[in-house]
């Protein structure tokens, strides 16, 4: 039997440029399967068609089998909670995964997903749970729910990653997969070598959780297999003030929004008056204020895009994607820069009128 490349170490350069500066990290909980003797792992329930085989893994090696190249599959792992009920700030996950052999079109993809209410169930494309998912959707159902890498927090898709095409993700060899929670908030995700998300802000949050990864074939189909699934998660607070929330954010903002960025204190502090924000490129003036939230201290920074004028605002094209970033420098010694960046796209806004507005039945002289 032929052994096979640890993926730690195979990412220790990835892990390296992926990490966010300044983190420093404690480590808590850690899962780890080769799959190697054909067995289930302690610490992991498969459902819906999920086995394990000790062939056709890297190597040719042990493997766990999400789905075969047929239709109407839909399966997971279910991994115990790793830090026993505790709150963990951040975690890494590697694993290989092998995506292909599909119809075509192929369907519909798979999932990884940390939540406080994984079911013990089987867990499709879309995934589970009101936490962390990100999705590698294989299948085109229309907009918004087209092929690509998405992002979803709290059950609800923040980020769509349409770029990332089955020509990407349909490799039908084993590749890589990378996703990594850092304390700061950010997410990083890299797959097949490729750097998809960095420093993504507004989908993870520190929670308790467990794991999981499904995935689902339907009137099409693909194979989806993992191999060499390693985990390690920490509970190390972040060394800086981070973005604790910042909206519009994704897709759904209207042609007229608000941007509200909120900044976290930790042991140290954001010096207020070096906070520069940019819409866009460019510099603007944003409100900002300081409150003390049950011993945390906020700053929020607030900007109303497109200066008002005559009692309407410069409104900002449908479809258009929009960049804010946010540097702000803090009380470390020696001082520590942040430079923070998201993006909204703003959507076509249906305004509904209370019925309180409606006219009574014949009311309106239509002949007129």
């Amino acid at each position: 039997m032929h052994a096979k490349p640890s993926p730690i170490r195979r990412w220790r350069v990835g892990l390296a440029l992926l990490a966010s500066a300044g983190l420093g990290t404690a480590m808590a909980g850690s899962f780890s399967a080769n799959f190697d003797d054909g067995q289930v792992p302690a610490g992991a329930n498969v459902y819906g068609n999920a086995y394990v085989t000790n062939t056709s893994g890297v190597n040719n090696t042990g493997m766990l089998d999400l789905t075969d190249a047929v239709g109407s599959e839909q399966s997971s792992i279910v991994l115990d909670d790793l830090d026993n009920g505790a709150t963990i700030t951040g975690f890494t996950a590697d694993f290989d995964i092998f995506l292909g052999n599909g119809s075509n079109p192929p369907a519909d993809g798979f999932t990884f997903n940390f939540a406080p209410n994984i079911p013990d169930a089987s867990i499709g494309e879309e995934g589970a749970g009101t936490g962390l998912t990100v999705e590698f959707d294989t299948y085109d159902n229309g907009s918004p729910d087209n092929i690509g890498i998405d992002l979803k927090s709290g059950g609800v898709e923040v980020i769509t990653g349409p770029q990332w095409n089955n020509a990407f993700l349909q490799q039908s060899k084993w590749v890589h997969c990378h996703i990594q929670a850092n304390p700061d908030d950010t997410l990083d995700v890299a797959y097949n070598g490729t750097v998809v998300y960095t420093n993504v802000v507004g989908v993870w949050r520190a929670m308790q959780g467990r794991f999981a990864l499904g995935a689902r074939t339907g009137g099409s189909y693909e194979a989806c297999w993992i191999d060499n699934l390693a985990i390690t998660t920490t509970t190390t607070a972040a060394a800086h003030p981070f973005v604790a929330a910042a909206t519009p954010f994704g897709p759904g903002a209207s042609p007229a929004p608000t941007v509200n960025i909120q900044l976290e204190d930790v042991a140290v502090a954001v010096v207020t008056n070096s906070i520069v924000l940019s819409f866009n490129g460019t510099n603007v003036v944003p409100s900002i204020t300081a409150t003390n939230n049950n011993g945390t201290n906020i700053t929020t920074i607030s900007y109303v895009v497109g200066a008002p004028f005559v009692g309407q605002y410069d409104l900002l094209a449908v479809g258009s994607t929009n960049v804010v970033s946010v540097t702000y420098v803090d009380t470390s010694t020696p001082a520590y820069t942040n430079v923070k960046s998201f993006s909204f796209v703003v959507v076509p806004q249906v305004i509904v009128l209370p019925a309180s507005y409606a006219l009574a039945p014949g009311s309106v002289n239509t002949n007129r």
